[in-house]
């Protein structure tokens, strides 16, 4: 096996979370995430709403990607198709405070040309007539460390420890809606679950 073929096939295991790599130190085999399960969790917009803060939404990206292993067992993909893409950064208060990415099916296409700027669920429940349903999904929380593109957007030193939250979220019918991940600052935002 050439050097490139095993750094491919790393890249892809650290993608799926079975990897870790630390900086200057090498690749190492995950520990088990804790999951925390609830019958109803809050949206981001929701979190921050029911604080009493003002929150802002800047979309960074609108592109479509391979999907993992992961995201087709989510999706109950048989084939590959590409999934729809959504990066934004979310501002609490004149802070950034979150880089949310949200991956949906093919069948939501047309969110590349609706106004990304504020609640993906009002837009889901608008122009889709689709409802979140979280009683079915799965909320997991664990620790992660800034990126160079996520230590610039949300202002912290690179490598700084943040939060990954990881949203795995059906429709009221119990389809699989969407995949979404936030890199949130710990500092500055607590997540409330109820």
């Amino acid at each position: 096996m050439t050097s490139d073929v095993l750094g491919h096939k790393c890249s892809v295991l650290v993608s799926e979370k079975l990897l870790v790599k630390a900086h200057g130190k090498g690749t190492f085999v995950a520990a088990a995430k804790s999951k925390i399960s609830n019958s109803t969790f809050l949206s981001f917009t929701e979190n921050v709403t029911s604080m009493g803060k003002t929150l802002v939404t800047k979309t960074i990206r609108v592109t479509h990607t391979t999907p993992t292993e992961h995201q087709m067992h989510f999706f109950e993909m048989a084939m590959q198709e590409p999934l729809i893409m959504i990066e934004r950064l979310r501002i609490v208060d004149h802070v950034p405070i979150c880089v949310e990415t949200s991956w949906f099916s093919q069948k939501f296409d047309s969110l590349e040309h609706k106004d990304l700027n504020g609640s993906l669920y009002s837009i889901l429940q608008n122009d889709y007539n689709i409802i979140p349903y979280t009683y079915n999904g799965s909320k997991t929380i664990e620790l992660c460390y800034a990126s160079q593109e996520e230590s610039e957007l949300l202002d912290v030193p690179r490598g700084s420890a943040l939060m990954l939250v990881e949203d795995l979220v059906y429709d009221s019918n119990g389809t699989p809606l969407h995949i979404s991940k936030q890199v949130v600052r710990g500092d500055k935002f607590k997540y409330a679950l109820k």
